[in-house]
């Protein structure tokens, strides 16, 4: 038994949420469909945290 899985990016859900779109497929024959969405690591999570407040400042320094 042989299988495989095709990933479909769906441009603002892949964008935004990084969330995909799959096939999977065993003995040639369609097996089944589903998304799939990469974790955030708790790292990863601060660093964008980081970057909104950074954003965040800007923008209220820039409407002064």
């Amino acid at each position: 038994m042989t299988g495989e899985k095709r990933y479909y990016k769906i441009p603002l859900l892949t964008k935004f949420f990084e969330i995909r779109f799959y096939l999977s497929w065993r003995d040639e024959k369609f097996y089944k469909l589903g998304f799939w969405r990469n974790t955030m690591t708790f790292e990863k999570a601060m660093m964008r945290l980081e970057s909104k407040r950074i954003r965040r400042e800007r923008f209220k320094e820039f409407n002064k």
